[in-house]
């Protein structure tokens, strides 16, 4: 059985750690702090969406992993990802292009998403004001990741896996010498 040590305990760190036990691998998670006590993964929610522009390996991923929240959401029996529903604004006179090549992508990758004339986005929502309004992105299964808990619940994933967490950090030991990881205590 081969070891990881992944540093980082958010929700990118703690889902490379669960793949990671999943295949097989006895992994050490290090993070300075609990799963979900700081950082942007211990926020209570962050968007998640596929449109990343021309980067379809990206949005790629992004869909992947809604199939993943869904499984960690039966394992843990919480709701994690909320689908709401998301837009992206491109603004007439300011517009880069990123949209137009974010629906490329996502067209390429199969991944619902929609082009919304100004008329469409205020018709179907009318809360939301068009003016200067080129076009909108609407990605239809894309929605609100409830941050704090997807943490708890991967961290609580991988303690089941028998993955080791370590309270410390990785800093450079020096120059071509790898990493230290210093220990302050289970976590």
């Amino acid at each position: 059985m081969s070891t990881a040590l992944v540093v980082g305990a958010g929700v990118v760190g703690l889902s490379v750690a669960r793949e990671l036990a999943l295949r097989g691998h006895r992994v050490t998670i290090a993070d300075p702090n609990r799963p979900g006590e700081q950082g942007p993964s211990a926020a209570e929610s962050r968007i998640l969406r596929c449109a990343y522009g021309a980067r379809s390996w990206y949005a790629e991923l992004t869909w992947r992993s809604l199939g993943r929240w869904r499984e960690l959401e039966r394992e843990s029996g919480q709701q994690l990802l909320v689908p709401s529903g998301v837009l992206s604004f491109a603004s007439r006179g300011t517009a880069t292009g990123w949209e137009e090549r974010s629906l490329a992508a996502l067209r390429r990758l199969g991944v619902p998403a929609e082009r919304l004339s100004p008329r469409e986005v205020a018709r179907r929502f009318p809360a939301v004001g068009t003016e200067g309004l080129e076009f909108a992105l609407y990605e239809p299964e894309a929605g609100v990741l409830r941050a704090r808990p997807a943490v708890r619940a991967l961290a609580a994933s991988c303690r089941v896996l028998g993955c080791a967490f370590v309270r410390g950090e990785a800093r450079p030991a020096g120059p071509g010498c790898g990493w230290t990881t210093p220990s302050t205590g289970p976590t």
